[in-house]
Protein backbone atom coordinates (compact mmCIF):
# COMPACT_ATOMS: atom_id res chain seq x y z
CA UNK A 1 0.00 0.00 0.00
CA UNK A 2 1.52 3.23 -0.95
CA UNK A 3 0.89 6.19 1.86
CA UNK A 4 -0.03 9.65 0.79
CA UNK A 5 1.16 12.61 3.49
CA UNK A 6 1.44 16.02 3.79
CA UNK A 7 5.17 16.68 3.10
CA UNK A 8 5.63 19.73 2.96
CA UNK A 9 3.95 22.84 4.91
CA UNK A 10 6.35 25.79 3.08
CA UNK A 11 6.63 28.51 5.68
CA UNK A 12 7.97 31.33 4.06
CA UNK A 13 9.91 33.90 6.08
CA UNK A 14 12.04 36.85 4.94
CA UNK A 15 15.15 34.61 6.07
CA UNK A 16 14.27 31.39 4.40
CA UNK A 17 11.98 28.61 3.74
CA UNK A 18 10.96 26.07 5.87
CA UNK A 19 9.25 22.47 5.76
CA UNK A 20 6.86 20.97 8.24
CA UNK A 21 6.06 17.69 8.46
CA UNK A 22 2.07 17.38 9.51
CA UNK A 23 1.93 13.71 8.85
CA UNK A 24 -2.03 12.44 9.08
CA UNK A 25 -3.57 9.43 8.93
CA UNK A 26 -4.83 8.23 5.43
CA UNK A 27 -6.37 4.99 3.57
CA UNK A 28 -5.67 4.11 0.30
CA UNK A 29 -8.46 1.87 -0.82
CA UNK A 30 -7.98 1.15 -4.96
CA UNK A 31 -7.26 4.87 -6.53
CA UNK A 32 -8.71 6.96 -3.73
CA UNK A 33 -7.80 8.09 -0.69
CA UNK A 34 -8.93 9.39 2.73
CA UNK A 35 -6.90 11.89 5.38
CA UNK A 36 -7.50 12.90 8.57
CA UNK A 37 -4.97 15.80 9.34
CA UNK A 38 -5.18 18.26 12.72
CA UNK A 39 -6.07 21.21 13.01
CA UNK A 40 -5.03 23.94 13.42
CA UNK A 41 -1.36 22.72 11.86
CA UNK A 42 1.66 23.52 14.78
CA UNK A 43 2.45 26.98 14.75
CA UNK A 44 5.49 26.17 13.54
CA UNK A 45 3.65 25.70 9.88
CA UNK A 46 2.13 28.98 9.96
CA UNK A 47 3.24 31.82 7.58
CA UNK A 48 3.06 35.58 8.99
CA UNK A 49 0.75 33.83 11.65
CA UNK A 50 -2.09 33.56 9.70
CA UNK A 51 -1.32 31.14 6.57
CA UNK A 52 -0.48 27.69 5.91
CA UNK A 53 -0.02 25.97 2.50
CA UNK A 54 0.53 21.91 2.85
CA UNK A 55 1.49 20.20 -0.49
CA UNK A 56 0.18 16.44 -0.65
CA UNK A 57 3.39 14.24 -1.10
CA UNK A 58 2.69 10.21 -2.03
CA UNK A 59 5.65 8.34 -1.17
CA UNK A 60 6.43 4.68 -1.55
CA UNK A 61 4.90 1.81 0.57
CA UNK A 62 6.37 1.68 4.12
CA UNK A 63 8.26 4.80 4.30
CA UNK A 64 6.99 6.74 7.37
CA UNK A 65 7.46 10.41 7.50
CA UNK A 66 8.42 11.95 10.75
CA UNK A 67 6.04 14.79 11.92
CA UNK A 68 7.77 18.31 12.48
CA UNK A 69 10.20 20.32 11.04
CA UNK A 70 12.26 18.32 7.93
CA UNK A 71 15.77 19.13 8.01
CA UNK A 72 16.96 17.83 4.12
CA UNK A 73 13.87 17.93 2.49
CA UNK A 74 16.03 16.29 -0.67
CA UNK A 75 16.46 13.36 1.36
CA UNK A 76 12.75 12.96 0.70
CA UNK A 77 12.95 12.83 -3.18
CA UNK A 78 13.54 9.36 -3.16
CA UNK A 79 11.32 7.90 -1.54
CA UNK A 80 8.50 10.63 -3.30
CA UNK A 81 6.45 8.95 -6.08
CA UNK A 82 3.57 11.02 -6.66
CA UNK A 83 2.09 14.56 -6.02
CA UNK A 84 -1.19 17.00 -6.28
CA UNK A 85 0.66 19.15 -8.65
CA UNK A 86 -2.62 21.18 -9.11
CA UNK A 87 -3.46 20.97 -5.46
CA UNK A 88 -2.57 22.11 -1.83
CA UNK A 89 -4.58 22.39 1.37
CA UNK A 90 -4.69 25.31 2.97
CA UNK A 91 -5.09 26.93 6.59
CA UNK A 92 -6.30 30.31 7.93
CA UNK A 93 -7.92 31.26 10.72
CA UNK A 94 -11.31 32.97 11.31
CA UNK A 95 -9.84 36.18 11.77
CA UNK A 96 -7.18 37.83 9.13
CA UNK A 97 -5.38 40.79 9.38
CA UNK A 98 -6.76 43.66 7.21
CA UNK A 99 -3.80 43.90 5.09
CA UNK A 100 -2.74 40.60 3.01
CA UNK A 101 -0.49 40.08 0.61
CA UNK A 102 -2.41 37.00 -0.30
CA UNK A 103 -6.08 38.83 -0.88
CA UNK A 104 -7.25 35.29 -2.41
CA UNK A 105 -6.78 33.83 0.83
CA UNK A 106 -9.89 35.83 1.75
CA UNK A 107 -12.22 33.38 -0.50
CA UNK A 108 -11.31 30.26 1.92
CA UNK A 109 -13.03 29.23 4.98
CA UNK A 110 -11.64 29.49 8.26
CA UNK A 111 -9.79 26.06 9.08
CA UNK A 112 -8.36 23.64 6.31
CA UNK A 113 -9.67 23.15 3.33
CA UNK A 114 -8.05 22.54 0.02
CA UNK A 115 -6.90 24.33 -2.79
CA UNK A 116 -6.90 24.09 -6.37
CA UNK A 117 -4.27 26.69 -8.45
CA UNK A 118 -6.51 29.35 -10.16
CA UNK A 119 -3.62 32.28 -11.47
CA UNK A 120 -0.78 33.79 -10.77
CA UNK A 121 0.41 36.82 -8.44
CA UNK A 122 3.91 37.42 -9.80
CA UNK A 123 5.94 34.45 -10.53
CA UNK A 124 4.28 32.82 -7.83
CA UNK A 125 0.36 30.58 -8.28
CA UNK A 126 -2.33 31.72 -6.61
CA UNK A 127 -5.42 29.47 -5.23
CA UNK A 128 -8.95 29.03 -5.20
CA UNK A 129 -11.34 27.02 -2.86
CA UNK A 130 -12.10 23.48 -4.63
CA UNK A 131 -14.16 20.44 -3.03
CA UNK A 132 -11.39 17.85 -1.73
CA UNK A 133 -13.25 15.16 -3.56
CA UNK A 134 -11.26 16.79 -6.61
CA UNK A 135 -7.78 16.87 -5.45
CA UNK A 136 -5.68 14.30 -7.79
CA UNK A 137 -2.50 13.12 -6.76
CA UNK A 138 -0.44 12.08 -10.06
CA UNK A 139 2.25 9.02 -9.84
CA UNK A 140 5.44 10.52 -11.85
CA UNK A 141 8.94 9.97 -11.19
CA UNK A 142 9.50 13.22 -10.65
CA UNK A 143 6.69 15.00 -8.54
CA UNK A 144 6.76 18.87 -8.01
CA UNK A 145 4.19 20.35 -5.80
CA UNK A 146 2.80 23.94 -6.58
CA UNK A 147 5.32 27.28 -6.50
CA UNK A 148 3.47 29.16 -3.96
CA UNK A 149 6.19 31.23 -2.19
Amino acid sequence: MKELDIALNTVASRSSDANISMGGETAVTGGTFQMNVASPPPSAAINLGYLGVATLILFKAGFALPDGKIADVEALEPQAIGAAEQFVLIYRPAQLPSSINQAWLKDFPPGLSCGRISGKQGSFVTFGPTDCSAVEVIVTPDPKGPNWT
